[in-house]
């Protein structure tokens, strides 16, 4: 059995800019679930649909399950979703992706 002593207890690890480890991790969670386009239009400010946002809740959590934070701040319209401070450096292929049909 598996016991979660829940977040008081072990924080979330952080995404932190340079840290090779986060990085790698990113690009396991990114690429295994095939979201890097759909990243590519968040960070572009591109109109993103349901599946994009959907996506990013399976992001986050495959995220939590590696024991990190939230890659994407899921936030309520008019407002938009935005990725972490740190992805973009991490993971420098989402800044300069193709450019969107």
């Amino acid at each position: 059995m598996i016991v979660n002593p829940g977040p008081w207890d072990n924080p979330p690890r952080k995404w932190v800019a340079g840290d090779e480890d986060g990085a790698i991790n990113l690009s396991i969670i990114v690429d295994g679930l095939g979201a890097r386009e759909s990243l590519i239009r968040l960070h572009r400010g591109e109109t993103l649909d349901d599946h994009d946002l959907a996506l990013f809740g399976v992001v986050n959590f495959q995220a939590f399950l590696m024991t990190y934070e939230p890659v994407v701040a899921l936030l309520r319209e008019p407002r938009r979703p935005q990725l972490h401070p740190a992805v973009i450096e991490l993971m420098p292929v989402l800044a300069d992706g193709p450019a969107s049909p």
